[in-house]
């Protein structure tokens, strides 16, 4: 008999226990949550949009305030951007701004964000990039991937663009090898510089003068000449 009020006392006081913590979390809850009272630019760092329902923190180096997403662009690197892009899947943005400041990196993954930037322009969303600092090589492309009239630069600002380049360490080539890679380069550098002069002001021929066995610098105002950037920000 004792035993079996003590299971009771146990159990009574386990459950106000659990009780009493529910309590508190809901009364946590709706001291710091607004979202019955409709989202604020607080809302959305927990809660996904217009259900209410409790979602992921967002990434780091992507905010969201109101229908707008902010996104730092510092890699060059397809995995993580579009890891990012993903992240804004569940709220209503209708625009995007890329905050860019790039050393470069591999150029195929810089095209392949360029392919997640046209996707989602063709959501309907605004591309507006924001370069700052340093957009060199392969940070070139996502800058001029921007909406036209949407791609700024900072006054201070330089751009670089250069051939593609490979690195082979002991390796042992035959004529042949180099004839046929050079080639596959050629290929792909006509391909970035089609994919350069159709979004930019610089026709082909400039542009394979100036960047052959050479880089290709530009300030700010000469960024905006050519096309690269639509204005320089204030």
């Amino acid at each position: 008999m004792k035993s079996s009020k003590l299971l009771i006392l146990i159990a009574g006081l386990l459950l106000a226990f659990l009780l009493s913590n529910v309590w508190a979390d809901e009364e946590t809850r709706r001291a710091v949550c607004k979202g019955k009272y409709g989202f604020t630019s607080d809302c959305v760092a927990c809660h996904i949009p217009p259900t209410g329902e409790v979602g992921y923190p967002l990434p780091d180096g992507v905010r969201i305030y109101k229908d707008t997403a902010y996104i730092y662009v510092e890699n060059i690197d397809f995995m993580h951007f579009r890891d990012r892009l993903l992240a804004l899947k569940s709220f209503p943005v209708k625009k995007i701004v890329f905050d860019l400041f790039s050393y470069g990196g591999a150029v195929f993954d810089a095209m392949a964000m360029v392919a997640l930037v046209e996707d989602q322009r063709a959501m309907g969303r605004v591309i507006e990039i924001r370069a700052r600092g340093l957009i060199a090589s392969a940070g070139l492309l996502i800058l001029i991937s921007g909406d036209t009239g949407c791609r700024y630069i900072e006054k201070n600002s330089l751009v670089m663009f250069h051939e593609i380049a490979s690195f082979k360490y002991f390796a042992i080539e035959r004529p042949s090898d180099k004839e046929e890679e050079a080639l596959v380069y050629r290929k792909i550098q006509n391909k970035i510089n089609s994919y350069i002069t159709s979004r930019s002001m610089i026709s082909l021929e400039e542009l394979s003068d100036k960047i052959k066995k050479k880089e290709f610098w530009l300030d700010a105002n000469e960024a905006v000449k050519y096309g690269f950037a639509d204005a320089i920000m204030k």
